[in-house]
This record gives C-alpha cells, sequence and structure tokens, in this order.
C-alpha cells in the first residue's frame, strides 16, 4: 500500500533530559509527554485520527503515516506552527521545543513482527528518516513523490530540489519548507548568546593549576531555567488552534480542532 510516512525528532533531546532530570527528577516523562501532546494535537489538526496516525512514540519524537501526501505537510506543518507559538514565551534555550519533520511517500509494507503485532516496513520509512536527519530546525523536508502529490499551492512554500547525503554518502532529493524561516530565529541568537555569557561569568574559576585539564559544557543555572520549562505550560490546544487560524496552509482547520479537543 501507498503511504506518506512522517518521521519526527525533538532537536536537542538528550541534552534538555539531562539538564532537567539533574534538576527534577522524573522530568523525562514529563517531557515525553509533552512530546506527545505536540504530535497528537498536530494529529488532529489534519483531521486524522490519532490512533490510525501514530505507528509509534520514539521518547524524542514519532513516526506516523498519512494516506497522502498534503495531510503529511498539515500534520508536520501544525506541529511547527504550535511549536513557534510554544517558543515565543519562552526565555531560555532550555525551555523551547523545536522539531525537525522528514516526510517520505511510497510502497509500505504491513507484516506480523516477532511477537505478533502489526508493524510497516519499507525504504519510504528509512528514506523518511534520511530526511529528517538532514531537515533543518524548525523546517520540514520532504521527498520527490511526497512534493508530486502536493497541490501546487502547497507546493509553492517549498523551496528545492536539493540533494541531503547521509552518513552513508547516500544522496536523496528533497524539497524544504521552513516554516520558522532563518531570520526568525536568528532573532532569537541575542537572547541565546546572553544566556551563554550569563552561564559563563556565573561558573566556578579554574584554578590556574588545572588550566591545561580538559573541561566539559559550561553549568547551565537550570533553577532558573525550569521555572519556564514546566511550570508554566499551557495547553497545547490553545497554541495549536491561534496557530492554524493564522496560517494560510490551515483552511478551516480552527473549527475541526475545536471539535477534536472538545471531544477529547
Amino acid at each position: 500500500m501507498q503511504l506518506s510516512i512522517l518521521v519526527i525528532d525533538l532537536v536537542g533531546y538528550s541534552e534538555r533530559l539531562a539538564a532537567l532530570e539533574e534538576q527534577v527528577p522524573g522530568a523525562g516523562a514529563t517531557l515525553n509527554k509533552q512530546i506527545e501532546q505536540f504530535v497528537c494535537q498536530a494529529i488532529a489538526a489534519a483531521k486524522l485520527d490519532v490512533k490510525a496516525t501514530l505507528l509509534k512514540f520514539t521518547g524524542d519524537g514519532a513516526i506516523l503515516r498519512a494516506p497522502d501526501a498534503e495531510r503529511a505537510h498539515r500534520i508536520a506543518a501544525a506541529l511547527q506552527q504550535a511549536s513557534a507559538a510554544f517558543n515565543a514565551s519562552k526565555q531560555t534555550q532550555l525551555g523551547r521545543r523545536n522539531f525537525r519533520v522528514g516526510v517520505a511517500t511510497g510502497e509500505v509494507n504491513e507484516y506480523e513482527n516477532t511477537v505478533g503485532n502489526s508493524d510497516l516496513g519499507g525504504s519510504t520509512i528509512g528514506r523518511a528518516a534520511r530526511l529528517e536527519a538532514g531537515c533543518k530546525v524548525d523546517g520540514i523536508a520532504i521527498d520527490q513523490d511526497t512534493y508530486s502529490e502536493l497541490p501546487l499551492d502547497l507546493q509553492s512554500l517549498y523551496q528545492g530540489p536539493e540533494k541531503i547525503v547521509d552518513k552513508n554518502n547516500v544522496g536523496y532529493v528533497a524539497y524544504r519548507f521552513q516554516v520558522v524561516r532563518d531570520d526568525e530565529q536568528a532573532k532569537r541568537a541575542p537572547l541565546q548568546a546572553a544566556e551563554r555569557t550569563a552561564s559563563i561569568a556565573a561558573s566556578p574559576t579554574v584554578p590556574s593549576s588545572s588550566a591545561n585539564v580538559p573541561r566539559g559544557p559550561e553549568p547551565m543555572h537550570h533553577s532558573v531555567m525550569i521555572s519556564s520549562t514546566f511550570s508554566d505550560l499551557k495547553p497545547l490546544r490553545e497554541i495549536l488552534a491561534k496557530a492554524a487560524h493564522s496560517a494560510r496552509f490551515f483552511p478551516e482547520v480552527m473549527e475541526h480542532n475545536e471539535g477534536a479537543v472538545n471531544a477529547s
């Protein structure tokens, strides 16, 4: 059967997880649930059933199936729009949630795995994973088949074609849609630089006798960052509804999303 496969990944998951759990035991479960909430609300925005669309959560993201390229695009765009809205109120990098999304369309084989559960396999899933790995932060990378299936108004959002090369030097034709543009990311750079400067300034002085001893990453002041990471979390349904309402690639999604949220 032909499907569009999405591979979603939270950028910097391992670093965030380690930093958060250092201060808040069990914070990893909260972070994972937050990622799952982003994904489930994005699926609802595309007018798809969560259980039928979700293949698996991966801890730092998810693997999804969509019946066609357009709805795969709508899931990916909803996720990135919700992420951008969420990040707008965050004052630290640790508190932000940035994703990469790879999408590939093609034949997918359904089979029974060794424990008797239904599973999917095929090169389409691997291709989506390679596109995700080569995607820019806050962006979507899609393959040629996905791009060809999109209506013209959605094709116009993407730049390309270009080639993404994986670690084995295998190239994949890709088209990119940068949902959060580079100039918007640049606006955050001064704040991120200020965070790093403040962290370095507050770091303990290293004695001169240990000047040649390798040091790890500069310590982060998590007590400040934690308060903006978990304590003020807003329901993503509200964020997503606002993002969908203003996005030109989400016609009429506001009404549907409200219905899906009220039914949940």
